[in-house]
């Protein structure tokens, strides 16, 4: 069961944040997938891993991590550049 949140970096607008593991994760978002440009053509790659769009590490299906509206972070990374900026309420 996810938890969702939001964040302040200083001077910045508030973010949304959301907590969940990596099994969370993938059935939230089944049809996840790479696209690589080239030219005019582009080519949909299917992905079944969960990676931290921050230091590349591997999220594992038990493993919590963190969703914004663009990026994944693992625990580790979402310790270091979220959890300091949560909105105290």
């Amino acid at each position: 069961m996810s938890y969702k949140t939001t964040f302040t970096y200083p001077g910045d607008p508030t973010s949304k944040v959301e907590l969940m593991f990596g099994a969370e994760f993938t059935h939230a978002n089944p049809d996840r997938e790479i696209v690589i440009y080239g030219g005019d053509i582009a080519q949909h790659i299917p992905v079944d891993e969960i990676i931290c769009d921050t230091c590349n590490a591997g999220v594992e299906l038990y493993d919590p991590c963190a969703v914004t509206e663009s990026r994944l972070y693992c625990w580790a990374c979402f310790l270091e550049w979220i959890k300091p900026y949560l909105t105290r309420s």
